[in-house]
């Protein structure tokens, strides 16, 4: 198994065969495995030490003056401290919860799409003797990292360049 990273953009991807399908799909499931798990362990270890322990504690005051200097800045500041700017979620108050709720979600979105490609991987192997013909070429439309369609192109036989036909007589 290769180490690389496997093509995560969207876009359609060319093979040659069925068992080249199959290792790409493997390796993307084997990929999003290992990530999920990583982005897991991260994230069970910053829950266990808690998200804002290095944080300094300012007293109430301090904190009141701020939110008021800061509430006639900016734009009103959401849940969690999340602020809208144009397409873009900001956090600058408190980074801790920030990084551990953007964790969360990638670890999420990892493991919806680790199921999504087992999912392909299981039908694609079910179907593959009796709807794919055995010389064909494989276009996998990939959409947010995830196999979405594949286009199958039966290979035809080749026909000769030249064929001659001829009927001669003798008289």
């Amino acid at each position: 198994m290769s180490q690389r990273r496997p093509d995560l953009a969207i876009g359609l991807l060319k093979f040659s065969s069925q068992q080249d399908v199959l290792k790409y799909l493997r390796e993307l499931s084997d990929f999003y495995t290992k990530e999920a798990e990583k982005f897991g362990d991260k994230l069970g270890s910053m829950l266990r030490t808690g998200p804002g322990e290095s944080a300094p504690q300012k007293d109430e005051k301090q904190d009141k003056k701020d939110k008021d200097k800061k509430s006639d800045q900016k734009a009103k500041v959401g849940a969690g401290g999340w602020v809208k700017i144009g397409s873009l979620m900001l956090n600058t108050s408190n980074p801790g919860t920030a990084t551990t709720e953007v964790m969360y979600q990638v670890h999420e979105e990892l493991k919806a799409k680790l199921a999504r490609t087992n999912e392909a991987i299981k039908s694609f192997e079910q179907n593959a003797s009796t709807l794919i013909p055995q010389n064909a070429t494989f276009q996998l439309y990939m959409r947010n990292g995830v196999p979405e369609r594949m286009i199958v192109e039966a290979v035809e036989q080749k026909k000769a360049l030249f064929n001659f036909d001829g009927k001669f007589r003798v008289v």
